[in-house]
């Protein structure tokens, strides 16, 4: 406590020691009271009345007479507004009826463009198609030229397809009449087409061609043997073998007319066999040679279907095999008349 008591500098320090009686005094707080303004007299209050506005004349309330004008004019805003806000609504749905009839279209076009999109591709791959057909055909008529071909066929052809005929077979004819000139380069078109043909096919052919031919004069002697028989005796009774070939058609009948065509098939049977019956009982067996001839009769008819099946073969490979002199040398005229109609 000395040692703070004697610096003067820390006077807050000094704590009071309590045998000391002294109080110390509060420093006094000074208020500051404003001066109240005192009132206008009468010459102030004019000067001050001059210089502010008077109240504005929105606030001031309106006479009946007013208000009546007033309600009149808010009830013509009113149905202004609602005639305006129908007329609004009208044309709201004006415009709502063509935004749906424009939505249609829209949806009609964009179906119209993916068809149209369609077609245009299957366009496309049609045009594709037919470039690589012309670049063929080019190709071809390119081949053609190179080689040498082009005069006979291209000129043919180009006449034809002038005439009207289809532009294929125009061309396909000119090549069978350029194919069909012996010694040109187009004959060597036949072989490469048909393909060559074996030893094996040859001598098939020949040993076919030679039993035909013999099985047509073993035909020929039966035809002539029952002609004599017939010319000689003068017997209408005469049954001799028919080269018809109507039973092999087989046409498909109704139920009844099939009934009848067997009933009519028996009847003649049964007929036929009773003539037989009494032709057997009343001639005797004065020619032999006869029954020699019936197997060779129904043998020539044999030979004579097979001959019919197999002619078209025989003649290819004959003709496209043979030359004219080993026909010549080896076959009468009568294979010569054969080829002649079959080609």
């Amino acid at each position: 406590m000395r040692f703070f008591k004697s610096f003067p500098s820390f006077p807050l320090l000094h704590r009071r020691s309590k045998s000391d009686s002294s109080i110390p005094n509060p420093t006094p707080i000074q208020d500051h009271i404003l001066n109240r303004p005192q009132s206008l007299d009468a010459a102030q209050a004019a000067v001050f009345s001059a210089a502010v506005p008077a109240c504005p004349q929105a606030f001031l309330f309106p006479t009946p007479s007013d208000a009546s004008n007033v309600i009149f004019e808010l009830e013509t805003a009113n149905s202004r507004f609602r005639s305006d806000l129908s007329a609004w609504a009208a044309e709201c749905t004006n415009l709502r009826s063509q935004l749906d009839a424009t939505r249609a279209d829209l949806f009609t076009q964009l179906h119209r463009t993916s068809s149209l999109q369609r077609q245009a591709q299957m366009d496309k791959s049609e045009l594709d198609g037919l470039k690589a057909q012309l670049a063929q055909y080019e190709r071809f008529l390119g081949l053609m030229i190179n080689v040498g071909l082009h005069q006979r066929v291209l000129g043919d052809a180009h006449a034809s397809l002038r005439a009207g005929i289809d532009p294929d077979l125009a061309l396909v004819n000119a090549i069978k009449v350029a194919a069909a000139i012996p010694g040109s380069a187009w004959s060597t078109i036949v072989p490469s087409v048909t393909g060559s043909r074996t030893p094996a096919e040859y001598r098939s052919s020949l040993n076919m061609t030679l039993k035909t031919r013999k099985e047509l004069r073993d035909t020929k002697k039966v035809a002539k043997f029952w002609k004599r028989v017939a010319v000689e005796a003068g017997g209408i009774e005469t049954v001799t073998p028919s080269v018809s070939t109507i039973s092999s058609i087989h046409e498909p009948l109704p139920l009844q007319r099939q009934k009848a065509v067997e009933e009519l098939i028996s009847s003649r049977r049964r007929a036929s066999l009773a003539s037989q019956d009494m032709r057997t009982d009343s001639i005797p067996p004065t020619h032999e040679h006869e029954q020699d001839t019936l197997p060779a009769a129904v043998s020539a008819t044999t030979s004579r279907l097979l001959w019919q099946t197999f002619l078209p073969l025989n003649i290819d490979l004959v003709t496209q095999s043979s030359p004219s002199r080993m026909w010549s040398r080896r076959f009468p005229s009568t294979a010569f008349a054969l080829v002649n109609w079959d080609l």
